[in-house]
C-alpha cells in the first residue's frame, strides 16, 4: 500500500519512442475509435499574430504547442492528453519521428490517477480514477493555458533568484500570482531549451461533465505539469515530461496510483 498523499507528488516521464512506439497501430491493424466530446473552447492565447495560434481552453484546437525544437514532435495538451486525440480539430501532430518526417508512433496518452478514500461505506465510494478529458484547466480565464519559455526569457534562469527573495525558482509558470507579491512567474526555470508549463485540476465544472458515460467524482487534485525538449544532438530524439500532483482538497487520500 503506498503512503496517502497529504501534499504532493511529482512523478517523472520520459517519452522514448521506443517506449511509445508500440501505441500507434501497425499498418493494416484495426484502429480502435475514441469518441471524445467536443471540449468547449473560450479565447485564443494572447501575443499570436493573426489570431491564430493555441487556442486557450483547452488547447487542443488548431495549430496547438508541438516540441518542434527536438526531432521528436510531441502536441502537449491540457485536457490531461498528451498527443493529438482530436485529429478533426488539429492538424498537428500527435508524437512525429524524426521531425517533419510525417510518421506517426503514437495516438495519445492519457494521465490517469486512483485512490482510496478512507472511510467511505461502499465500494463506489470508497475508490476513485480521475483520467485523461476529465482533467481540466482550472478556470476558463484565459490565463489559464500553456505557457512556453526559453533559457534567456526573463524569470527563466535555472537556480538563480531572479527575484531576490532568498529562493529559486519557487515560482511555477501558471500566468498567476502565487506568492501574494504582486508579480506574475517571476521566478521559474525554463529547465530545458523549449519549456512547456500549464496547471490542470479534476474538480472544476467542466471536469464533473466532462465524461458523459458516468459521473466523475473528482479527488481533489491539482496537476503541474511540464514537458522538455532539447535541440542539442545528444538529446533531440526524446520529450521528458514530469507531473507534479497535489492533494489541494481538506480529504485525504491513500493507495494513490
Amino acid at each position: 500500500m503506498s503512503p496517502p498523499l497529504g501534499r504532493r507528488a511529482r512523478v517523472p516521464l520520459l517519452a522514448l519512442l521506443a517506449v511509445a512506439a508500440w501505441l500507434w497501430p501497425r499498418p493494416g491493424a484495426a484502429r480502435v475509435t475514441f469518441e471524445f466530446p467536443q471540449p468547449a473552447v473560450e479565447g485564443r492565447a494572447p501575443g499570436r499574430p493573426n489570431g491564430i495560434g493555441p487556442q486557450a481552453v483547452p488547447d487542443v484546437r488548431g495549430p496547438g504547442h508541438v516540441t518542434t525544437t527536438s526531432r521528436v514532435w510531441l502536441k502537449a495538451t491540457n485536457l490531461g492528453i498528451m498527443g493529438n486525440a482530436y485529429p478533426s480539430l488539429s492538424s498537428d501532430p500527435s508524437a512525429q519521428w524524426p521531425g517533419s518526417s510525417g510518421v506517426e508512433h503514437l495516438f495519445y496518452w492519457g494521465l490517469w490517477v486512483g485512490a482510496a478514500i478512507p472511510g467511505a461505506r461502499s465500494p463506489g465510494e470508497r475508490y476513485l480514477v480521475t483520467s485523461s478529458i476529465e482533467w481540466r484547466p482550472p478556470s476558463l480565464d484565459p490565463a489559464d493555458r500553456i505557457y512556453e519559455s526559453r533559457p534567456g526569457d526573463a524569470g527563466a534562469l535555472r537556480w538563480v533568484d531572479d527575484d531576490h527573495d532568498g529562493k529559486y525558482d519557487e515560482d511555477f509558470q501558471n500566468g498567476r500570482d502565487d506568492d501574494g507579491d504582486g508579480l506574475v512567474d517571476e521566478d521559474h526555470a525554463a529547465e530545458s531549451d523549449r519549456t512547456f508549463s500549464f496547471e490542470m485540476r479534476d474538480d472544476t465544472e467542466q471536469s464533473l461533465y466532462a465524461n458523459p458515460s458516468e459521473p466523475h467524482r473528482p479527488l481533489g487534485l491539482r496537476v503541474r505539469q511540464k514537458v522538455e525538449s532539447f535541440e542539442a544532438k545528444e538529446a533531440s530524439d526524446f520529450v521528458g515530461t514530469t507531473y507534479e500532483i497535489t492533494n489541494v482538497s481538506t480529504q485525504p487520500l491513500d493507495s494513490v496510483y
